[in-house]
């Protein structure tokens, strides 16, 4: 990010600011799907200094690893504005060429004081600030399922991106996400992969047949993704795979992303269930499993094919990309898949 382009294009959008100047740069790790930066400016406004932060967030060179659009995103936090959760003001999304940083689109948003670090995990003593962290993140997921989503306009942004199901009923939900994350598995994959087949396979016939209703679903959410001042979230994060479905889908992101490291699964699910009034059915959370890993595994085969093709070569992305045979394992063991070595590897459908 060049900083002479930040203060030009803030200028612009700030044009009350006076002599603006950013203070502070950094860009987040280890965030590896799109870039994030942190940004500290300051101003004289009324004969006043002015501090404030924004972050910029855009694709890298390459483009992105989760195969969605970036304005994907921008709309979900848009309408989220004014909802009672906590989250980032948005501020502008931009695509006018003389505007673009590095030819890139880009949108601009809050920067909220906080830390995305759990911190003291795996001491005893502070088991007590673990469990109300565990019951902060129930209670929050529990706003985030229980918000009219059709008042907010999230109906609408099927009119927009062509990935944005909207289910007709209960029965719909899991079957049309479903389907647009097979569709874009085999469009980023960049090469066969047979084993998914069989995962594919029975993720069909064991598709929950009703959801408990139809929720805004945050998608990757769990340690190190929120906002935290203490044990309080001050802001939700990382809207980039939120969808129209299953509220059970969250707690397999949870779960998958270690929040029982902060207290017992059943605890905090019981938790949720009473701050919500939505149950979660322990089956249908086992099969979300194994659908966040296929999430998963798609996502890295995007960031391999950008690999392949030498539009971003970062080690990191590579790296990710080499070691997907270890979340293939998670959806063999999860959905009752098994792998045998006679020679080669395959995969063995239950």
């Amino acid at each position: 990010m060049d900083i002479a382009a930040i203060e030009r294009y803030l200028s612009f959008r700030v044009p009350e600011a006076q002599d603006l100047r950013v203070v502070g740069l950094q860009r987040v790790f280890p965030g590896i799907s799109r870039e994030t930066w942190l940004t500290d400016v300051q101003w004289e406004q009324d004969e006043k200094r002015v501090v404030r932060g924004f972050v910029f967030r855009l694709d890298t060179p390459g483009g992105s690893i989760v195969p969605l659009p970036l304005s994907y995103e921008y709309e979900v936090y848009a309408r989220l504005q004014g909802s009672g959760l906590p989250i980032a003001r948005t501020f502008w999304y931009e695509r006018d060429p003389q505007w673009l940083m590095e030819g890139r689109e880009f949108y601009v948003r809050e920067k909220l004081e906080g830390t995305v670090e759990i911190p003291h995990l795996g001491d005893p003593q502070y088991q007590a600030m673990h469990i109300e962290m565990a019951k902060e993140h129930a209670e929050k997921l529990a706003l985030v399922h229980t918000l009219d989503w059709q008042r907010h306009g999230f109906a609408e942004l099927r009119e927009k991106f062509p990935e944005w199901r909207v289910p007709r009923d209960e029965t719909e939900c899991t079957r049309l996400d479903l389907e647009l994350w097979e569709k874009i598995f085999y469009e980023v994959q960049p090469e066969p992969y047979p084993a998914m087949a069989y995962v594919l396979a029975w993720l069909k016939e064991h598709v929950p047949q009703r959801a408990p209703r139809i929720s805004l679903v945050k998608g990757n959410n769990g340690m190190s993704e929120e906002i935290w001042q203490g044990t309080k979230i001050v802001g939700l994060s990382d809207w980039e795979v939120a969808h129209l479905g299953d509220p059970t889908e969250d707690w397999a992101w949870a779960v998958v992303q270690g929040i029982d490291q902060l207290w017992e699964v059943d605890q905090i699910l019981a938790h949720y269930e009473k701050a919500s009034g939505i149950p979660i059915d322990r089956e249908s959370l086992n099969y979300f499993y194994v659908l966040v890993w296929f999430k998963v595994f798609a996502c890295l085969q995007a960031g391999g094919r950008m690999f392949i093709a030498g539009k971003d070569q970062r080690v990191q992305v590579a790296s990710l990309t080499l070691f997907s045979h270890l979340f293939l394992e998670q959806m063999a063991k999860a959905s009752g898949l098994h792998t045998t070595a006679r020679g080669s590897e395959s995969m063995r459908y239950n």
